[in-house]
């Protein structure tokens, strides 16, 4: 499958994709794009442009995580409503992720992975390029706990309470998602679980500061909607369960933020 950008895309085939890519992977839901600047670079289309935080990631409607859908009807409405839309998928649901961060400066989590696969041995699953670095799709429900370990560069998606970038999204430093590597899905395997969460087996969702220490924190990273983002129709049934009022106000680190 080839992976342009979906807001380049015609209308038919963004719709199409996404309704494929929903059956695939779990309920999708639209996020604010990335739009092209008169100095060839790019820009959140929110009111905040250049100055947003977290460009073409954050959710286009409220609620994100009880709206995604794979409900044909309700995608392609989105599709016509907001043209330059990137796209989330809700992890948990029939995927997890593990994302491994390459970002200039910070820990390089795509080499760690290199490394424990070196010895362990590669991990075959279906892996998708992110903006900076490289998603892992794994089965859902194969025991990898939704968290970030700041230290590695690597962040889990699961449990229904995180989301990633769908391929066919634009990354604000141009780069498209796209999968390359179109592996079956696999379950995460036990030594990677073993190597990103050793020290803390009783904690079910963590946010890792210190991989090796007692250090503990929260998990969720679903982050609010742009003020002013449109309500999600009420007609949609979504599978996506809500999650607690206090869990629903933290911000998303990118990933999820997502990556």
């Amino acid at each position: 499958m080839s992976f342009n950008s979906l807001s380049d895309r015609a209308l038919p085939e963004r719709i199409k994709t996404l309704i494929s890519l929903s059956q695939r992977f779990g309920p999708v839901f639209p996020t604010y794009g990335v739009i092209p600047t008169p100095n060839n670079s790019w820009k959140c289309e929110c009111r905040k442009g250049v100055a947003c935080e977290h460009p073409g990631k954050h959710p286009r409607i409220t609620r994100w995580n009880t709206a995604a859908t794979t409900n044909e009807k309700q995608i392609a409405d989105w599709c016509i409503e907001f043209p330059h839309a990137n796209w989330a998928i809700v992890a948990g649901w029939l995927i997890d992720i593990v994302d491994l961060d390459a970002k200039p400066g910070k820990p390089n989590g795509v080499l760690a992975m290199e490394a424990w696969e070196a010895i362990h041995g590669r991990i075959s699953t279906l892996r998708v390029a992110s903006g900076t670095g490289i998603h892992l799709y794994h089965t859902a429900g194969s025991g990898l706990p939704e968290s970030s370990n700041d230290r590695l560069g690597i962040d889990a998606r699961a449990d229904k309470s995180g989301y990633v970038m769908a391929p066919g999204s634009r990354h604000q430093n141009g780069r498209i998602y796209q999968i390359i590597e179109e592996n079956e899905l696999s379950a995460c395997p036990a030594w990677l679980t073993a190597e990103l969460y050793q020290n803390q087996p009783d904690t079910a969702s963590v946010s890792i500061h210190c991989i090796h220490s007692k250090e503990r924190g929260g998990g969720f990273r679903g982050e609010p909607a742009e003020a002013g983002a449109i309500p999600s129709p009420a007609y949609v049934e979504s599978p996506v369960r809500r999650v607690s009022d206090h869990h629903a106000g933290r911000p998303t680190r990118d990933g999820g933020n997502p990556d």
